[in-house]
């Protein structure tokens, strides 16, 4: 997963995941913010993710990885509703609130790439999911990710 489009992935991820934390749930909850104040925020994001240290370990994105992750993000906020929507009618036997945050915000970015900018093709958007998911959930995530990516992308 080393490509420039995997790691704008990446750091999309990565932002969505810290959306879920309770700092930052009113982001998350408000509806009413708009891109502007979303760029803002991904700016802030990204000034902390290229800092060195021990909870970061992203490089630099260059301007087409950050347009690209940026696209992704905003994607994924604007359609949150509609998205879990159709992820939800995808899951069999779990509720949204009961999924793992890392597996809620992988299944949204996938959800909005593959539903929303339709500019990747379906199975390539599900193994860079199944990727991060190796990666960053927990050891059954990438199966499951891939079985409700799968469904959703039919």
């Amino acid at each position: 997963m080393s490509n420039k489009r995997s790691v704008a992935r990446t750091f999309a991820f990565q932002f969505l995941y810290h959306l879920q934390l309770p700092e930052f749930e009113r982001l998350m909850s408000n509806q009413e913010i708009d891109a502007a104040e979303m760029s803002e925020q991904i700016e802030e994001f990204y000034l902390s993710y290229v800092e060195k240290d021990n909870d970061h370990f992203g490089a630099p994105l260059d301007s087409e990885q950050r347009m690209f992750a940026e696209s992704l993000i905003q994607a994924s906020f604007a359609h949150s509703d509609e998205l879990k929507k159709k992820v939800i009618s995808c899951l069999k036997n779990w509720k949204w609130e009961s999924l793992d945050k890392v597996d809620r915000a992988i299944l949204l970015l996938g959800a909005a790439e593959i539903k929303i900018l339709q500019n990747t093709p379906n199975q390539v958007v599900i193994n860079e999911c199944i990727e991060m998911a190796k990666k960053f959930g927990s050891t059954e995530s990438f199966s499951f990710i891939n079985g409700v990516l799968d469904a959703l992308a039919k």
